[in-house]
């Protein structure tokens, strides 16, 4: 019995010896982990730029594979096979090492043109180009100006309305920030008559800005903010052809019982500070820095500019002298020729019996004088200058009648036509002289 009992010790002590070093052999046993699988991943070989073709035959110049754990992939859309990329276009410009996204490729044509439409390209800037915020996608309204000969004006209109920008210089996409970095041209979609239409505009050298357009707003006010009365198809053709004559008339003011207390009307009319010669070009940095103003009773002479920035870009023709009014007819688009125009007139004979010199001009006896006197409100008193008509219809300055004179005191000689010289010393006749007195007294003033 005995015997007994110290057997079934000795096996209680032989399991549990067994039992802890089972439990010994297993914490020191290293436990066995699965392989994370790994898939092959398409790289950018090299930097490539917009629209590169990623040609099959050459796939590998721009295509190298390397192999990335799954779970060490980025969040994304990512193009893992051969056929995703083969025959494609790059969409963007790509770096070396990048992955390819399921966005960076296309198989379309780099610009979508709407069926009907065509792709026309010209040269911009960042401000008609509503700072770089109009950009492919856009969609937008061309307001041009442009001047129209006959009335002398500028006239401003919308172009084209809701036209579809396509491309601004050669990237069809804006940058991350939705911005058109930079710009040289743009690309808009236009038919056939567009077309020769902008390509007049353009001709004419229109002055244009795009308005880059907002949500639609169909409420009564925003129907009654649109550009007023738009031209039709064949008035823009005038308008385009210089042929267009604006005749909108607008109502005067209605007339207050205070109006018969302001006194006579008058209005501001530019005139030089210093003598200008002919052949400047009037630059806003001339019209600002060499004219002033003066006030005269309404109406001016009709001839007359009384709004120099209208006219800017164009020549003087003839010389300015300080304080005379702008004729019309001394501004022109071109310079004047290097030879100087003459006045109407009879050569006078080169025997040496006149007092100028062979060849020049002497006024022909005609109608007596129309003059044309001028008062001025100014803050040392009231002043009076004349023009004279000429032979030509046009008005040149004489000069400032002083109070208590019949003629005005000569205004001051050009200082490009010195006064001509004798050719002899012997005296002219006294008709002869006052011929060339005369003749003198024109040509200073003109």
């Amino acid at each position: 019995m005995k015997n007994q009992k110290n057997m079934i010790l000795v096996a209680v002590a032989v399991g549990f010896g067994l039992l802890a070093a089972l439990l010994i052999a297993n914490a020191n046993a290293t436990p066995k982990v699965d392989a994370i699988p790994e898939i092959d991943v398409p790289y950018t070989a090299k930097d490539l730029q917009l629209n590169t073709q990623l040609k099959k035959d050459d796939l590998k110049t721009y295509v190298e594979w390397k192999k990335v754990p799954q779970n060490k992939m980025p969040p994304g859309e990512w193009l893992l096979k051969e056929e995703d990329l083969a025959d494609k276009r790059v969409a963007r410009t790509m770096h070396q090492g990048e992955m390819f996204g399921k966005a960076d490729v296309s198989n379309k044509p780099t610009v979508e043109i709407p069926p009907g439409y065509n792709m026309m390209t010209f040269g911009v800037n960042r401000e008609r180009l509503v700072g770089g915020f109009a950009v492919p996608g856009s969609r937008v309204d061309m307001l041009s100006t442009m001047r129209l000969s006959k009335t002398n004006s500028s006239i401003t209109f919308p172009l084209f309305r809701d036209l579809l920008i396509l491309a601004v210089d050669v990237n069809t996409r804006p940058n991350a920030e939705g911005v058109q970095a930079q710009m040289g041209d743009v690309s808009v979609a236009v038919n056939k008559d567009m077309a020769v239409m902008l390509q007049a505009a353009l001709a004419r050298g229109a002055d244009f800005r795009f308005l880059l357009l907002g949500q639609a707003d169909n409420s009564p006010e925003a129907a009654a903010n649109e550009y007023g009365k738009p031209l039709t198809r064949d008035e823009i053709w005038q308008v385009l052809k210089d042929t267009y004559e604006d005749k909108t008339v607008i109502p005067p003011a209605p007339k207050t019982a205070t109006d018969d207390k302001k006194g006579p009307e008058t209005i501001a009319v530019p005139v030089p500070k210093e003598p200008l010669a002919a052949g400047q070009k009037l630059t806003r940095e001339l019209i600002e820095t060499k004219f002033g103003s003066i006030v005269v009773l309404a109406p001016a002479p009709a001839d007359m500019v009384q709004d120099l920035v209208r006219h800017q870009g164009e020549y003087l023709q003839k010389d300015l002298q300080p304080g005379q009014f702008v004729p019309r007819s001394f501004l022109a688009e071109n310079a004047p020729k290097a030879e100087v125009a003459r006045q109407p007139g009879k050569a006078a004979p080169s025997d040496g019996a006149s007092s100028e010199k062979p060849g020049t001009l002497v006024p022909e006896l005609g109608p007596p004088p129309v003059y044309h006197d001028v008062t001025v409100q100014t803050s040392s008193g009231v002043k009076k200058y004349r023009y004279r008509k000429m032979s030509d219809g046009k008005w040149a300055y004489q000069g400032e009648l002083r109070p208590g004179d019949d003629e005005p005191a000569p205004p001051t000689p050009s200082l490009n036509r010195p006064e001509p010289k004798p050719t002899t010393d012997k005296a002219a006749p006294a008709d002869e002289t006052k011929k060339t007195d005369e003749s003198r007294a024109i040509r200073a003033g003109i």
